[in-house]
């Protein structure tokens, strides 16, 4: 009640700033035999107050509001302007609108308002119990406000992605059986969809707050059920991210909670001898991922792990792998997630095998076979058990190393790169020979 009150006082308040004046729009259609009343801005633009039936008027299935009246631009509907308004089915508000005023269509038999995306402001009460049966929110909208379609026929809602909060009681009561959240939503106010339809909702993970009822109740208070029992909510489920605003309410609320999982991404690739180790950025929950490679004949399973590490083995020489993972279930029956189409991709390039080693007089002469996809060659050498050491790069398949002294042991591995002198491959552990020349 004193909300109410607060509403008139303002509203009141604004109008004494204003000059009010009646007009009647020029034209043939039906609603051009309507008195507009409206109010004048500071900058002689109108707010309108009121539309007033003639006699000749009757029952108008579509009302267009005008975007002018008397020259005056149409820029807000005004407090309390079609308050219990029965004279149309629908009612087109003209883009010159910015702001609907409190209470504005509250109790309005119209069952349809087309607002403009030019409206960035919708407030309290603004179409309370009204006989709305759906609503298209305009692509600027950042808040909804308290009691905004409380106790409305609407049974669907679908937010822009402009809006951040939803204040509290904004769609209680309503009709709703569907409502879409964008990722753009913060905050969900108490009791914001208490009292509908719903029985399921999707919760983005950029919410961090839920007010008390806010959905999954039948009720405003527990005591309305029983003096002696505590309330729980209805079947509901709310479908959300792990260790977010939205299981915390579930939980809290005895709610089922199904949880969504984040399309697993690959962090980065490692060149091992036989294959690509693939490093997986852990996704919450997930306690097993499958990977899938495409090698241009569509996406094939490579294997599971319950780490974020997977080696693919057994792989071909010179060919690019296309990669994406899914979350599983813990029993690998099930896809917890959805995938990445358009994958992470490495070329895989085998390493070497061990090269031939010979003591010739000029050194030690180390010889390897051809790997596809390598465009030059480094070769790498240790001397007994130090450090590999690289000595030489070339693109041959052979190499003659003269700096070596009679008695020492040495080993020797090869590693594959590209034009561009960056390692396309892993390497091996080698072969080993003692200088004897």
């Amino acid at each position: 009640m004193k909300k109410v009150l607060s509403i008139i006082l303002t509203a009141a308040m604004l109008l004494a700033l204003f000059t009010i004046i009646p007009a009647t729009t020029a034209g043939a259609a039906p609603e051009d035999t309507l008195v507009w009343r409206y109010a004048l801005t500071p900058d002689e633009d109108a707010v309108i107050s009121a539309p007033d039936f003639d006699e000749n008027s009757g029952h108008i299935s579509v009302l267009n509001i005008p975007s002018f009246i008397d020259g005056h631009k149409v820029v807000s509907i005004g407090y309390n302007a079609f308050k219990d308004f029965m004279g149309a089915d629908q009612i087109v508000i003209p883009d010159s609108v910015k702001k609907i005023g409190p209470n504005a269509f509250e109790g309005c038999y119209a069952t349809a308002v087309v607002i403009p995306d030019s409206v960035t402001e919708i407030n309290e009460y603004a179409f309370a119990n009204s006989r709305l049966t759906s609503v298209n929110l305009p692509k600027n909208l950042t808040t909804v406000s308290t009691w905004a379609f409380f106790n409305s026929g609407i049974t669907s809602v679908t937010f822009p992605s402009s809006v951040t909060e939803i204040k509290e009681y904004a769609f209680a009561n309503c009709r709703l059986t569907s409502v879409t959240f964008p990722s753009s939503v913060k905050t969900i106010g108490r009791y914001a969809f208490c009292c509908s339809y719903l029985n399921a909702v999707t919760i983005p993970k950029t919410v961090t707050l839920i007010g008390e009822r806010a959905f999954g109740y039948h009720s405003w208070e527990p005591d309305e059920v029983s003096d002696t029992t505590v309330e729980s909510a209805i079947p509901f489920t709310i479908s959300g991210y792990g260790g977010s605003a939205a299981e915390t309410y579930a939980k809290k609320n005895s709610i089922t909670f199904q949880q969504i999982f984040d399309i697993p991404s690959i962090n980065r690739f490692e060149r091992v001898t036989n294959g690509n180790r693939i490093i997986i950025n852990k996704v919450n929950g997930c306690q097993r991922y499958r990977i899938f490679y495409n090698v241009g004949k569509g996406w094939v399973k490579a294997g599971d792990t319950t780490t974020t590490t997977f080696t693919h083995k057994n792989l071909k020489s010179g060919t690019k792998y296309l990669y994406t993972v899914r979350c599983m279930s813990k029993d690998g029956k099930k896809y917890l997630s959805d995938f990445d189409r358009t994958g992470w991709a490495i070329t895989f390039v085998a390493a070497p095998n061990p090269p031939k080693l010979t003591n010739i007089s000029a050194g030690i002469q180390v010889k390897w076979g051809k790997s596809k996809g390598a465009a030059k060659y480094r070769i790498f050498r240790k001397t007994g058990n130090g450090k590999w050491v690289a000595i030489a790069a070339t693109n041959k398949l052979s190499y003659v190393d003269k700096n070596v002294k009679k008695g020492y042991t040495y080993r020797y591995t090869i590693r594959c790169m590209n034009a561009n002198n960056k390692y396309v491959s892993a390497y091996n552990n080698g072969s080993v020979i003692k200088r004897v020349k």
